[in-house]
């Protein structure tokens, strides 16, 4: 999917302090020699994001900032579009792209068809939903649990289609790219995070709204 200037917005944001890779980022062989990582990396992601939203960084509609639940999808999405190398290029910019442009061909090959994402997350308002099936406002679905009959309809703030992380070669960098909404015409966000330990910061964030 090429970008639209006239249509697109891209709003970049810099975040946190982990270091920026010093040279352009060589990507690992094969794309999934650090799966292990896999669900550290997308819990922070959800964190990060969801943090992002309730600090009104992020802009949604329908959710409601700062309280409700956030909605995951329970499988990974493809939505090869979006991984292209003229459609991220376009978006992040040529100084970002030159930093992990190596690492798209990962993203790719690792994200080919949806597959069972069996997030295992620690935040407490995070919740699997399939969203090909949720209802067309989400504001109508109803969570699971001792709860799912009563009148009003849960609150939500966010909703996440995760995708499988590209990794740089030594395992230190990952490359993490997730549709994420409420929105009209769709959202997508690209994040490079740094590997802590256990732990994966976010060194940058950069998100673009399709209008």
């Amino acid at each position: 999917m090429r970008r639209a200037a006239p249509l697109l917005l891209a709003l970049a944001a810099a975040c946190g302090s982990p270091a920026e890779p010093r040279a352009p980022l060589a990507p690992s062989e094969p794309a999934d020699a650090f799966a292990r990582y896999d669900e550290a990396v997308l819990n922070a992601v959800v964190e990060h994001l969801a943090d992002a939203v309730d600090a009104g960084e992020l802009q949604v509609s329908r959710g409601v900032a700062g309280g409700g639940a956030i909605l995951v999808s329970d499988s990974s999405r493809d939505a090869p579009g979006f991984l292209r190398d003229d459609q991220m290029r376009g978006e992040l910019g040529e100084e970002r792209w030159n930093q992990v442009g190596a690492l798209a061909p990962g993203l790719r090959e690792r994200n080919r068809t949806p597959r069972a994402l069996g997030l295992t997350s620690e935040h407490p308002d995070v919740h699997d939903i399939d969203l090909a099936r949720a209802p067309p406002l989400l504001s109508q679905y109803t969570l699971p649990g001792p709860d799912e009959d009563r009148d009003e309809p849960p609150a939500f703030r966010l909703t996440l289609s995760l995708r499988w992380p590209a990794y740089s070669s030594d395992g230190e960098y990952a490359l993490a790219r997730v549709s994420f909404g409420p929105s009209a015409h769709g959202c997508e966000a690209t994040l490079l995070l740094a590997r802590d330990g256990d732990a994966w910061d976010v060194v940058w964030r950069d998100v673009s709204y399709y209008l």
